[in-house]
């Protein structure tokens, strides 16, 4: 994080749950005029950040920001929808207004189901000031927002991105991240990560059973780059036996009754000791069994009005759906949050405000087990969230992965959300399923500021995760700013500790960490000749990385560290297998 006064910092979160898309040309794209930000034209719709025309109307183009639209009258001008009858707008300034430096974000090697943060600088490459009005990641994306204020001719502001991959490994990803200026063309930014896989699992997709007394499901893990590794446990807890040694393949059987006693759980995660491969996921498919009929009725095919309303911002039509009296606490089909879930993950005040004056639900449930005041939190609306929990919203709520505002606030909001949650009584000590309490994702990919209010708030720096066995300080290590790693070593953090692979923090610096963190660990007193459980030292850890600093580390490290005393790591694996059939 940078002390320089003149670049401003934003939070950007993307968080993808599906497999990558196509790969975008790198360095700055021009797009075209994006959709208006708030109500829709007569016979629209606003679907996520694209306007679609509404049910029944009449088909027109696609006006998507990463679409190309037909110029209206003069050749090449970008069009801009706007309400009927309003006065025409002024064209927009076709010529590029920012640069990103760098040009495409590699974030490089990534761990499934890891987040992973990286910053880029925009620059103002205008003679006159320019002010970026909204940044909207890609599908499955968060953010706090755009920088305050304009930025001047040449004036820059830094953008901190943190891209979260899906649970399948071997699965190159690319994200776009579109970059709002007001009177100008948008621009996009590329964000990509490698998702490379160690360990393959198969099958990954495997058929649930027909009774709870069907023959046990079988899991297939296999090491991908010929290291022995252990399996360390399953959430939730349904295996007949966990293996105890280290193999290059293993065999995990499914225990259909555990399964169905701990609550039929759709994702099984198996844990491993391989720092590379420290969690796979399986999904179950659930059988339909004899006698099982539909409890519900089909949901039907577009959201009520209510929704479309609140998602869109559009108050005056929020204000007439409620004056309906069709239920404030309708659903979107697909998603199942309500008209406060959108209004809570926009901040629109006026919006909150009526909803809850008109007894929605601040503790409503979408479908993965989020209420409004979770949303809120996570999207850093310290206001709506505020709002949220004077009426009667859980600060303590749970999803379905056990993830709980603060946990979320932590990772991905500000430190005025977190702060309003630990006011509120939330427990800054509470753990997901994976084990991960608040002080980990703050350290791991949250700002340092939130470091600090949870550790204020006796946050517990020993606590250790269920998949690597890590505790904040690691995290820190692998993924955090290097501020965070100042401020927890300022709260003297066991440099002996050792993680599931038998890693000290020293080991996991020199596999993750930048020059800086690593001379950090260093100077509080860590063994530099300290070897993990398979014998490798801080120069096979180092020289087993395939990111950017790898050769600045390894010379770093050559004059000052033991020789290796093993044989050479070995290639980092091409590809995954073919997914399973």
């Amino acid at each position: 994080m940078t002390n320089d006064s003149d670049r401003r910092i934003v939070r950007l979160a993307i968080l993808p749950a599906f497999a990558a898309l196509p790969l975008l040309a790198a360095g700055p794209q021009v797009a075209p005029a994006p959709a208006p930000a708030q109500t829709p034209p007569p016979g629209y719709r606003i679907d996520e950040d694209r306007v679609q025309p509404a049910p029944a109307q009449q088909q027109v183009p696609d006006i998507s920001p990463t679409r190309t639209l037909p110029p209206p009258g003069q050749a090449g001008q970008p069009l801009a929808l706007q309400p009927q009858g309003a006065a025409p707008t002024a064209p927009l300034d076709t010529r590029q207004a920012i640069k990103f430096e760098p040009g495409v974000l590699e974030l490089g090697e990534m761990i499934a189901d890891t987040a992973k943060t990286g910053s880029i600088t925009v620059v103002n490459i205008l003679d006159k000031p320019i002010k970026i009005t909204r940044i909207i990641p890609g599908c499955g994306c968060t953010t706090t927002g755009a920088p305050p204020g304009e930025i001047a001719p040449g004036g820059k502001a830094s953008v901190d991105i943190t891209l979260k991959p899906g649970s399948k490994p071997g699965v190159p990803i690319s994200k776009t991240v579109t970059f709002q200026i007001e009177g100008h063309a948008p621009q996009l930014l590329t964000v990509k990560g490698d998702v490379k896989a160690y360990v393959l699992m198969t099958p990954d997709i495997i058929d649930g059973p027909a009774t709870p007394d069907s023959a046990p499901g079988t899991i297939k893990l296999k090491s991908a780059d010929g290291v022995p590794f252990k399996v360390t446990g399953m959430v939730p807890d349904v295996a007949v036996a966990m293996p105890s040694e280290a193999k290059l393949e293993h065999d995990v059987q499914i225990d259909w009754k555990k399964w169905e006693a701990a609550g039929s759980s759709v994702k099984l995660a198996v844990m491993t000791d391989n720092p590379k491969a420290p969690q796979l996921t399986a999904i179950v498919k659930r059988a339909l069994r004899p006698g099982d009929v539909p409890t519900k009725a089909p949901v039907q095919s577009s959201a009520p009005a209510i929704v479309l309303a609140a998602r869109s911002g559009d108050v005056a039509g929020l204000k007439a759906a409620i004056a309906s009296g069709a239920g404030v606490d309708l659903e979107d089909p697909m998603s199942r949050r309500t008209a406060l879930h959108f209004a809570a993950d926009s901040g629109n005040m006026e919006a909150i405000a009526l909803l809850i004056e008109a007894k929605a639900n601040a503790n409503a449930k979408d479908r993965t087990g989020k209420t409004p005041v979770t949303i809120a939190a996570e999207r850093g609306r310290a206001e709506a969230l505020r709002a949220l929990l004077k009426a009667g919203g859980d600060p303590s709520v749970r999803d379905q992965v056990q993830g709980s505002p603060l946990l979320w606030a932590a990772g991905l909001g500000t430190p005025e959300t977190v702060q309003v949650l630990l006011d509120a009584g939330s427990d800054p000590n509470i753990a997901d399923v994976n084990g991960m309490t608040p002080l980990m994702w703050a350290a791991g990919v949250g700002k340092p500021e939130n470091v600090s209010l949870l550790l204020a708030k006796g946050a517990d720096t020993k606590a250790v995760d269920k998949i690597t066995g890590e505790n904040a300080f690691m995290r820190a290590l692998r993924s955090g700013k290097g501020d965070t790693v100042r401020i927890l070593i300022g709260k003297s953090p066991d440099m002996s500790a050792r993680n599931l692979m038998g890693m000290t923090p020293f080991l996991i610096a020199c596999a993750y960490s930048d020059p800086e963190k690593i001379k950090m660990v260093m100077d509080a007193g860590a063994d530099k000749a300290a070897k993990d459980n398979r014998g490798w030292g801080a120069i096979d850890h180092a020289r087993n990385r395939v990111d950017s600093r790898r050769d600045e580390v390894v010379k770093m490290l050559e004059p000052i560290v033991p020789a290796s005393t093993v044989a050479p790591p070995p290639a980092t694996p091409a590809a995954a297998a073919e997914p399973s059939k």
